[in-house]
């Protein structure tokens, strides 16, 4: 589905535009759309597939949280993503397919990808994660290699991760929150 002219204001799709809409199974973020604002899909229970625009900047909070169908997200070759906010995909439990370089997003906020399916996540530009970010994200199993410039994972971002392999090593590391890993199945080099 197109995303009407009449739901974009100043590049951003406004908040609420399309939430719980029953018709949508695929969306398509134009290239003009800068940022989803709030809540824009919140549970549209009949969504599947999301492709991002080359200019979005901003997944805003609870963007798709609880759109229980989504599947797939995929962001273009020269994604420009900053930021993917609180709650962005909360609940999208059939999340699993994220297509496309994540390479340009800065920041996770909290509770981001909580509770999806997603197998696997590159997480390597990314300077800034949520408290309980992946909680729950129990067929994670890799987040490959970390920034240099990540400096903390809070509290449960990965909790209750039971597949999830630790990564060995944690280069700009300072602080890891209480209960961050599933069974804190921190590396002995820690």
């Amino acid at each position: 589905m197109e995303i009407s002219p009449d739901t974009i204001e100043n590049g951003r799709i406004i908040e609420g535009s399309y939430a719980q809409d029953e018709s949508l199974a695929a969306v398509i973020i134009p290239d003009g759309v800068t940022d989803i604002g709030e809540v824009a899909f919140y549970g549209c229970p009949n969504l599947e597939y999301v492709k991002f625009g080359r200019n979005l900047k901003v997944i805003s909070s609870g963007a798709f949280q609880q759109c229980g169908q989504l599947e797939t997200i995929e962001f273009s070759t020269n994604s420009t993503v900053q930021e993917i906010q609180a709650n962005a995909f909360d609940g999208c439990h059939d999340l699993t397919y994220i297509e496309g370089p994540m390479t340009s997003v800065r920041t996770i906020g909290y509770r981001a990808f909580s509770g999806t399916g997603i197998t696997s996540i590159n997480l390597s530009g990314v300077t800034t994660l949520g408290i309980e970010a992946f909680s729950g994200c129990a067929q994670l199993t890799s987040i490959g290699t970390l920034s240099s410039q990540l400096l903390e994972i809070p509290q449960k971002t990965f909790y209750n991760c039971p597949s999830l392999t630790v990564p060995t090593s944690f280069p700009g590391v300072r602080d890891i929150g209480e209960y961050a890993f599933f069974g804190d199945k921190l590396p002995s080099t820690m």
